[in-house]
């Protein structure tokens, strides 16, 4: 007996010992079977089929999330930013709210919000050649932020990993307006 066909008798066993299936009814040849691999899968599908729900939504997720929007953005810890900015010059961009902002952000950072960051990317302009390093309060807003800087020329991105959250539980340096 091949292996498909032990699946098969398998199969036909747990249906049996369950009671779904009449041990009178069950056809015996060697060259057919009732049951096919399609036929169980069909059936199986059936009777799960919000596991097969639940799968189609987290691939759209994955395909569609957004992470998507910040392709290409490199994310980097709140140790690396440092240097960073030290070394290569990068610019700090706060994308966070202006009361965010105000309550703490990254010294030499500069805060234009996501809702208006299209509309002032000529702020920017001057850091087209250099690292840009996109930062917001929870690390949600910044790849959205990355896919406005991508269309809009820039190259070089990179998202703080974790936000100003990452930021406070390394214990750094914030200052306040």
């Amino acid at each position: 007996m091949d292996v498909v066909g032990c699946f098969i008798a398998q199969y036909l066993m747990a249906r049996i010992q369950c009671g779904h299936i009449d041990p009178q009814q069950i056809e015996l040849e060697s060259e057919r079977s009732i049951f096919t691999l399609p036929d169980m899968f069909f059936e199986f599908l059936a009777q799960h089929w919000y596991l097969f729900a639940m799968l189609a939504i987290i691939l759209l997720l994955l395909a569609f999330g957004p992470n998507t929007a910040a392709a290409g953005a490199k994310k980097i810890s709140a140790l690396q930013l440092p240097q960073l900015q030290s070394r290569q010059g990068a610019a700090i961009v706060d994308v966070s709210t202006q009361e965010e902002f105000a309550a703490g952000h990254i010294e030499q950072s500069k805060n234009i919000p996501l809702k208006t960051l299209e509309e002032n990317l000529d702020q920017l302009k001057k850091f087209k050649e250099k690292p840009v390093i996109l930062v917001c309060a929870a690390g949600t807003r910044a790849p959205k932020a990355a896919g406005v800087l991508r269309k809009g020329g820039f190259s070089d991105l990179y998202l703080l990993d974790g936000g100003l959250a990452a930021w406070r539980k390394e214990n750094l340096p914030l200052a306040k307006n």
